[in-house]
C-alpha cells in the first residue's frame, strides 16, 4: 500500500507519525508540503518519502491523505485533478468540505471525509468518518485500519453527523481543556504549588476516563457513587445544578454545531 499525505501541518504530522508506527501493509509514505522546512523535524523512517513533488506522489498513491488547510484546498484541487485515477481512495481531513465537492471537483468517487481531534498526536484520537458508496467494503475497511493507527475510529453512515462530531469531539479537548484549567487554578489558590496541582488535574482525569472506560458503566452512575449525603462532592454538585452548568455546557456544544454547519454551508 503506497500512500500520500498532502499537507503536513500538525494533523498531517500526527498521520503520517502514526501510520508508520502503525501500518502494516505500508510500503510508501510520500509527505508533500508547500513549505520544505517544515520537514527539518521529520525522524528518518525507511518507508518515509520527504517532500516529493505532487503531482509525482499522487501518481504513485494508493490512497491519498488530504490535510491542508480548506482555504487552500480549491488551488490543490486544480493540481491534483490531471493526475488522479478512478480507483485511487481521497482520505480528507479538511474541515468543512464536504465529499460530495471533493468528488465533483477533482472528478473521482472514492472519497472519505474524516473529522479527527488534537490527541491524533500522541495516537489517541478520535476519527469520526464518513464514506461514498463508491468504497467497496474492503477498501473501506483498510481506510479504517489506516486511521486507526492515530486512535479510535467512528465510522457513521450520515455526512451530516461529522458536523456533530465536530462540536464533540473535534472541539471537545478544548472543553476538557477548559474544566482542567478552572480546576488547577483553584488548586494553586488553596495552597498547591503549580506542579502538584497540574498532577492533581490531570491524574483526577486520566483516571476517571480509564475507570468509566472499564467499568462500562453511565456517567451518572459513577458521580452516584462519588457523592455520598451530605458530602463533599454533593455541596459541589448542588452549586453546579444551581447555576445550570449542564445547560451552559450544551449550548456551547450547539454553538460549535451551528459555526461547524455555517463553514460547511460557506464552503459548498
Amino acid at each position: 500500500m503506497k500512500i500520500a499525505v498532502i499537507g503536513c501541518g500538525n494533523m498531517g504530522y500526527a498521520l503520517i507519525r502514526g501510520i508508520l508506527s502503525g501500518y502494516p501493509k505500508l510500503s510508501q509514505l510520500d509527505a508533500v508540503d508547500a513549505v520544505a522546512e517544515i520537514f527539518d523535524g521529520f525522524s528518518f523512517h525507511e518507508k518515509l518519502k520527504k517532500n516529493v513533488v505532487l503531482e509525482e506522489a499522487i501518481a504513485a498513491a494508493d490512497v491519498i491523505m488530504l490535510a491542508v488547510k480548506p482555504a487552500d484546498a480549491d488551488a490543490l484541487i486544480r493540481r491534483m485533478k490531471p493526475h488522479l485515477s478512478k480507483q485511487q481512495r481521497i482520505v480528507s481531513v479538511m474541515a468543512g468540505i464536504s465529499t460530495t465537492k471533493l468528488a465533483s471537483k477533482l472528478g473521482v468517487s472514492k472519497v472519505v471525509r474524516v473529522m479527527p481531534n488534537l490527541p491524533a498526536k500522541i495516537r489517541k484520537a478520535v476519527l469520526c468518518y464518513y464514506a461514498t458508496a463508491a468504497l467497496s467494503d474492503a477498501e473501506r475497511a483498510e481506510v479504517d485500519q489506516i486511521l486507526s493507527c492515530c486512535g479510535k475510529t467512528i465510522f457513521v453512515r450520515e455526512e451530516g453527523l461529522l458536523d456533530a462530531a465536530t462540536a464533540i469531539s473535534g472541539t471537545g479537548p478544548a472543553y476538557v481543556f477548559f474544566l482542567m484549567d478552572v480546576m488547577m487554578k483553584q488548586a494553586r489558590f488553596m495552597g498547591f504549588d503549580e506542579v502538584q496541582a497540574q498532577e492533581l488535574v490531570m491524574y483526577t482525569l486520566m483516571g476517571s476516563s480509564d475507570l468509566i472506560y472499564h467499568e462500562g458503566v453511565s456517567p451518572q452512575t459513577l458521580i452516584a457513587r462519588v457523592a455520598s449525603k451530605g458530602g463533599t462532592t454533593e455541596a459541589a454538585l448542588h452549586v453546579l445544578e444551581q447555576k445550570a452548568v449542564a445547560d451552559d455546557i450544551g449550548k456551547a456544544i450547539q454553538a460549535a454545531l451551528a459555526r461547524s454547519k455555517e463553514l460547511g454551508n460557506n464552503e459548498a
